[in-house]
């Protein structure tokens, strides 16, 4: 039997997580410490903040965990707060870090925080990592997790998730989904967003991804990328939408339409070779059919509030 802990585990893709590690891995004693206690009724649940030290002291004295897995850290401080508890403590044998295809050159590109022509290969874990904070600074810096976490402990795995999308985030859907549901006949798009390349992954198979690193054989500091197998456009993207929604409108181009607030000639392309070949990684759950969930369960939303 392995011991997990889990900081976290309620958002968008802790849930799944948590239910991946137990497809895994049925006899897996897991822990999840959250604000409200909150977890499965076969999963242990501990009240605690991930800012107060003393309750990731007391979440790791009662779990003690071979494998923590961190869902929530954003900043450099919340990971060199956990970092110290766990050098008292006794670190886990492993860590398990969910990061962001941010910490990568290319988004500082795509952000014209840095000019240069733009990368077009897929990005892999080889590729550049940026210089600097990103577009968020410090209030949200994945890379600079990434980097107290390395440089403190001896086994560490991020994953590096792209566009995470499926209920209960609306964020990636309201915008076109909206409009669909409302029975508009076209959705208009600026030439240049049309055409944008952007990685994404269903929240489902981004916790699948997790739950495989957490019981996966690898040692020292590893990262692996995690994104579907193509990178659609956004024009694609909006059709997989209306797919979704069974709407039947038309998707248009049109200079009228405002154009993107990031340099749209940076794709981001992600390739997540590296997690399929090492950790076996695939897409457990059908793509489509968790968006057509996710568009459902905000339709039902929508009319709730309406």
């Amino acid at each position: 039997m392995i011991r997990v802990l889990v900081i976290g585990g309620t958002g968008l893709i802790g849930p799944w997580v948590l239910s991946g590690l137990q497809e895994l891995e049925p006899a897996v004693d897991l822990w999840v410490m959250n604000r409200r206690a909150q977890g499965p009724d076969s999963v242990t649940a501990l009240s605690g903040d991930r800012h107060d030290p003393a309750a990731v002291r007391a979440a790791l004295d009662v779990a003690q965990p071979e494998v923590l897995i961190d869902m929530i850290a954003f900043t450099s401080a919340e990971a060199e707060a956990t970092v110290e508890v766990l050098r008292e403590h006794g670190a886990p044998t492993r860590t398990v870090a969910v990061s962001s295809a941010d910490v990568y050159e290319a988004f500082s590109r795509l952000n014209r925080l840095i000019g240069g022509p733009p990368e077009t290969e897929p990005i892999t874990e080889a590729s550049p990592l940026r210089v600097g904070e990103g577009a968020q600074g410090a209030a949200y810096d994945k890379l600079a997790v990434e980097q107290v976490y390395a440089a403190a402990l001896e086994n560490v795995a991020v994953l590096r998730l792209p566009a995470v999308y499926g209920w209960p985030d609306q964020s990636r859907i309201e915008a076109y989904a909206g409009p669909m549901l409302d029975g508009v006949e076209e959705i208009a798009l600026h030439p240049r967003l049309a055409g944008w390349r952007f990685a994404r992954v269903l929240n489902r198979n981004a916790g699948h991804a997790v739950a495989l690193a957490a019981l996966g054989d690898w040692s020292g500091f590893c990262a692996w990328n995690v994104a579907e197998p193509v990178s659609p456009t956004e024009a694609q993207w909006v059709a997989r939408i209306g797919q979704a929604v069974g709407w039947r409108g038309q998707i248009v181009e049109s200079d009228a339409v405002e154009p993107p607030g990031f340099d749209a000639d940076q794709p981001i392309i992600l390739s997540d070779a590296r997690i399929r070949s090492e950790l076996g990684y695939h897409e457990r759950h059908d793509p489509e059919q968790g968006l057509r969930d996710a568009v459902r369960r905000y339709a039902e939303f929508r009319a709730r509030k309406s």
